[in-house]
């Protein structure tokens, strides 16, 4: 396949998937039916609750929490398959376009029998056409001048221990 008819292809290909995807979220997801996906709050559910649920208080809430959790995951199970069916069609597409439509492996150019295997490439100066390059001479530097006489160790020393005079607590008790 030639690379124009690839990118034919790959156009083709992407635009439906948009106009998939586009479809397939507005019918799956925005246009559903009002008892597809159930909610605590929706009125079948709570007939479903006053009908099926009676007895002690217990009783009664577990039985609610049942069909709480029931409605739950049906509503999950659900949408999980809608999103599934949503984005499964344009993800195994672009797989097999990407698996059929593979570009061609790169051709090879034919290696005269004149050039040796071990020689350098073509673009790369033999050492003995290299042009000679004259010597570096680097003048000595300059030692950095010496750091200033500054004893910054010692001042500060000097100032956390003359900082305050000592009071009761830094005296050592008496053990008597």
């Amino acid at each position: 396949m030639d690379r124009r008819t690839r990118a034919t292809a790959k156009r083709l290909l992407v635009g439906i998937s948009l106009i998939w995807l586009a479809l397939g979220t507005w019918l799956a997801f925005f246009a559903l039916p009002p008892d597809e996906v159930q909610t605590i709050n929706s009125p079948e559910v709570k007939d479903r609750m006053r009908d099926e649920c009676s007895g002690s208080f217990q009783e009664r809430y577990r039985c609610k929490e049942a069909i709480i959790l029931e409605i739950g995951q049906d509503s999950f199970a659900n949408m999980t398959l809608r999103l599934v069916l949503v984005v499964s069609v344009p993800l195994l597409a672009a797989v097999a376009y990407h698996t059929l439509c593979r570009p061609d492996p790169v051709t090879r150019l034919p290696i005269p029998d004149t050039v040796a295997w071990r020689s350098p490439p073509p673009f790369i100066p033999r050492p003995s056409e290299r042009p000679e390059r004259p010597e570096r001479t680097f003048a000595a530097a300059e030692p950095p001048p010496p750091p200033p006489d500054d004893d910054w160790k010692r001042r500060a020393q000097e100032r956390i221990t003359n900082a305050r005079p000592p009071g009761p607590l830094d005296e050592a008790p008496d053990d008597e």
